[in-house]
């Protein structure tokens, strides 16, 4: 069986941090704007190899035994040294359903951290999270965000990121990770800094 977690991000990679990865836009009802530009519609996802593993991850978690099989495959490359999982470099959490199988594996799994930009905020229960998920509510969606929650907001450049206030995720994930105000700049923006 072909495994759902990838290392190929250069960006996760480099801080060992695995990734699990749906189709664009068709697992996001919750996404506004950014259907019309998602770079996980465009450029390598857009190529038959990548749009395939996409749906073949998007299938298999549709099934009862995602579960059982996410947490194997996750245990396994936790032996190997991964402790972070993003879910979701590409897609969103598509149903209730859905994001409760994410929970459940979270917790069966408590010795690796889960985190996941969303803009599905009706499916997220706060006051439930496993103590090893972050949530990162996606500014620009058709759902209000909590500012005073982990929240991430794509910027045409750099400067207009910073004099917001924003932590830049340009480099390292782990920024994602630490802090509330999380700052992306849109692809294909100058100096080629890109999002998520």
């Amino acid at each position: 069986m072909k495994d759902l977690i990838r290392f190929g991000n250069r960006k996760l990679r480099k801080d060992n941090i695995g990734d699990f990865k749906l189709p664009a836009v068709k697992t996001c009802p919750y996404a506004g704007e950014c259907k019309k530009w998602c770079f996980g519609s465009t450029g390598s996802f857009g190529c038959p190899t990548v749009y395939n593993f996409t749906e073949l991850s998007y299938r298999a978690s549709k099934r009862g035994t995602f579960v059982k099989r996410m947490v194997k495959e996750i245990t396994k490359h936790a032996e190997k040294g991964m402790e972070i999982l993003r879910i979701h470099s590409v897609g969103d959490f598509y149903s209730q359903e859905y994001y409760d199988k994410w929970m459940e594996i979270a917790r069966q799994v408590p010795d690796v951290f889960f985190y996941a930009y969303t803009k599905s905020l009706p499916f997220v229960d706060w006051d439930n999270l496993p103590k090893n998920v972050r949530i990162i509510q996606s500014i620009g969606g058709m759902c209000k965000v909590d500012k005073r929650r982990p929240h991430a907001k794509v910027f045409p450049t750099m400067g207009k990121l910073l004099v917001e206030g924003y932590v830049p995720c340009t480099n390292s994930e782990m920024v994602a990770i630490k802090n509330v105000k999380i700052g992306l700049v849109a692809h294909g923006a100058k100096r080629g800094y890109v999002n998520g």
